[in-house]
């Protein structure tokens, strides 16, 4: 007896044209190359980060050991260190005596022209002689913070009258010169522990005028300059001290203003040392 032999249907191959062949897994591929890649880039950027945390902890490390090594911090002064991005700054607070102006200071200036011609600036001859010679040398600002937030320059040395009253503006102007920071600049020494530094190239000062809203009149006065290695005649690269003093004014019931004996001045020293990666 014969048997039969079903045949199964079977589907005819078809072979793709080379247009539409397709080699699966290369997406993946290239994604893993790009992966690759990206990772790389993220590793550096960390290994970058991370470099530049380490070395910034060493120069801060560096800076205040030299600051420390090169200067007394006294506990006599409230000190505190910040760390910046390209500095460290150590700042040094205390109280100081009130200044008191001396007979030069309330001499007046009646043998000065009424204006500077180099500058421009405008002496006002009644008020003190040093406060109209420093006017054009100095920056002065008017700044009441009660009425707007940026303070005022001060061309015109005559504001002052017109502001506060002739008595107010010589009584400010008997203070508002160098000679209230040529005192505290002595205190430098009592930080200078090799007595190896001293002060020079007086970069800038400014005097602010302050009227509070209670009428009382605040002096600030500021002053910031490099160091030099006495004995190298070397000025010091990357390091600056900056100096800073206010003195307080009250007014009395007749309007005039009155020294506040109640209130010390205040006295501030800045030793700012940049990074040695940053120094010129």
């Amino acid at each position: 007896m014969t048997k039969s032999i079903q045949e199964k249907a079977v589907n005819p191959i078809i072979i793709p044209s080379k247009s539409n062949t397709h080699i699966h897994g290369s997406d993946s591929f290239i994604d893993s190359i790009s992966h690759i890649k990206n990772d790389n880039k993220s590793i550096w950027k960390k290994l970058a980060s991370l470099f530049n945390k380490i070395r910034f902890f060493s120069e801060r490390k560096s800076n205040v050991r030299f600051i420390e090594n090169n200067f007394n911090l006294t506990d006599s002064h409230n000190k505190n260190i910040l760390h910046y991005k390209d500095t460290t700054s150590i700042t040094l607070e205390k109280e100081y005596e009130k200044y008191l102006p001396s007979k030069a200071d309330i001499k007046a200036s009646e043998d000065l022209h009424a204006k500077n011609n180099v500058t421009e600036h405008i002496h006002d001859t009644n008020l003190c002689h040093q406060f109209n010679i420093d006017f054009h040398r100095v920056q002065y600002y008017l700044h009441t913070p009660y009425r707007q937030e940026n303070k005022q320059k001060i061309k015109d040395s005559r504001f002052l009258s017109a502001k506060f009253g002739l008595e107010n503006a010589q009584f400010i102007s008997q203070v508002s010169h160098q000679g209230l920071l040529n005192e505290v600049a002595m205190e430098f020494n009592l930080f200078n522990i090799k007595n190896e530094l001293s002060l020079c190239n007086n970069r800038s000062t400014h005097f602010i005028v302050t009227e509070t809203q209670q009428g009382n009149c605040i002096i600030t006065a500021s002053s910031k300059m490099e160091i030099i290695n006495i004995k190298t005649s070397e000025i010091i690269k990357g390091v600056t001290i900056s100096i800073t003093r206010k003195t307080f004014f009250i007014k009395g019931k007749d309007g005039r203003f009155l020294e506040n004996h109640d209130k010390k001045d205040q006295l501030a020293f800045v030793i700012t040392k940049k990074y040695s990666s940053t120094n010129p």
